[in-house]
């Protein structure tokens, strides 16, 4: 018998629950994202919420300020404060910003143990939630920055895993060389993949169950629960466009193509998903406005 930490979630063995339970509490996000995404959660918060929350970090807050500014948000004139970038550019927006900057300052920072590049998980991460913002845009199927927040984070998980059991990620890149899918390179070795490490912290730390959702099953989406198959499907196909880019969390991996029953209720097809292709070089060019220190 195995066990569910929540409805439509995947169970976990129970034979490695406590090592898995155990393994969680080590997995924490900053404060700031944290609290973040409890006020993205709250329907009674507001932006002077959100404002108070990024104002508590100063080093987030002047990050938050020199991305506003820059490329990546593309802004016409520059903005002297967060009241303003709020107006300017929306709540969901600078949220995701603060998030975006928040994680990555812990868990995107360079790393010389020869095990996964962390600078290379975040740039992917980065990607595929810009990639998945794209997407959400052109096929009107959900909102954008939400899209860009699931995409963000599909990958925690790994990030968990590489800073908590590097010692053993040799043994699953290993298989993944030798033509083993990752998730299941995953479960030969630890147990359970990243997917659902990812989706059960997120779980802990009370994330939207559409949030939880698309992290547990981004590489399955058709057994997504339906209520949040839309934005899973929009993340794995963001996934394997960042991947196939190049900027994969893993170098030289591949994906399968995203099969039709993922991409036609999305209203794509073969012939979209080239013209996403097309627009990805533009789509990305700025993502290091984030990801560099």
């Amino acid at each position: 018998m195995q066990v569910s930490f929540n409805d439509g979630d995947r169970a976990i063995d129970p034979s490695i629950e406590p090592m898995f339970e155990k393994l969680a509490g080590l997995c924490t996000l900053p404060t700031v994202a944290q609290k973040v995404i409890q006020i993205a959660d709250d329907s009674a918060s507001d932006a002077t919420d959100l404002l108070v929350v990024i104002e508590q970090d100063p080093a987030v807050s002047a990050r938050l300020m020199q991305v506003v500014n820059s490329a990546y948000c593309g802004l016409r004139n520059p903005v002297g404060d967060l009241k303003t970038a709020l107006t300017l550019l929306g709540v969901e927006r600078v949220r995701n910003l603060a998030l975006t900057l928040s994680i990555g300052a812990v868990l995107g920072r360079h790393d010389t143990s020869g095990r996964l590049d962390p600078t290379r998980l975040w740039d992917h991460a980065v990607c595929v939630g810009t990639v998945s913002r794209m997407i959400a845009k052109r096929s009107d199927a959900c909102h954008p920055e939400e899209a860009y927040l699931a995409g963000l984070l599909h990958d925690i998980g790994l990030l968990f895993i590489n800073q908590h059991l590097g010692s053993l990620v040799p043994r699953v890149l290993a298989l993944l060389k030798s033509g083993v899918a990752l998730p299941t390179a995953e479960h030969r070795v630890l147990g359970f993949d990243h997917a659902q490490l990812g989706a059960y912290v997120a779980w802990r730390g009370h994330f939207p169950p559409s949030l939880v959702h698309t992290i547990d099953y981004h590489h399955n989406p058709a057994a997504c629960p339906e209520a949040d198959a839309t934005q899973t499907r929009i993340v794995a196909v963001a996934n394997y466009l960042a991947t196939r880019y190049g900027r994969g969390s893993v170098a030289d991996r591949r994906l399968p193509a995203p099969p039709e029953g993922v991409l036609a209720p999305l209203g794509l097809n073969l012939n979209a998903l080239r013209h996403l292709w097309a627009e990805l070089p533009d789509a990305v060019a700025n993502v290091n406005e984030l990801t560099s220190s």
